[in-house]
């Protein structure tokens, strides 16, 4: 039994990450990163990677997971934060609530929730645009609206 179950963690490891892990000065690009990012400001329009995850019954936030549900680092988008991901697939495009943390979810990474694990298990990694809309659970915490003042 405890063969198998290395067996197919080994393997789950391979079809997951082959690439090794991204050094901390380094995001998943290969652009430079601060070893300590900062809060995104609402506005603000960041490469980000993603990845999915299918299990659990209750997110950090303390709600179930569901379809626009995602995890993040939350020095970088905290709890709360509404954001638009622009994706390659169409599929993917959207608004998504930052409800959920992950041990491994650290810098520039989201992890998106999907009910189908053999769905999460073939997204991989991509490369997503993400728009930073709301900053944490203040809702004042969102981009101004552009004025039109006339003079």
């Amino acid at each position: 039994m405890s063969v198998v179950v290395l067996v197919a963690s080994a393997g789950l490891w391979w079809l997951v990450g082959t690439a090794g892990p991204v050094p901390p000065w380094e995001s998943a690009t290969g652009a430079p990163e601060t070893a300590t990012p900062g809060p995104l400001s609402p506005g603000a329009r960041r490469a980000f990677t993603a990845t999915a995850y299918c299990k659990g019954h209750t997110t950090r936030a303390g709600v179930a997971p569901r379809h626009g549900v995602i995890a993040s680092d939350p020095a970088v988008l905290p709890l709360g934060s509404i954001v638009e991901i622009d994706a390659d697939d169409d599929r993917l495009d959207g608004l998504y609530s930052v409800l959920d943390t992950g041990p491994k979810v650290r810098g520039r990474r989201v992890d998106l929730y999907m009910w189908s694990c053999h769905e999460a298990l073939a997204f991989g990694k991509q490369s997503v645009e993400i728009t930073v809309l709301r900053a944490g659970w203040n809702p004042a915490a969102v981009r101004a609206p552009a004025t039109n003042a006339i003079d």
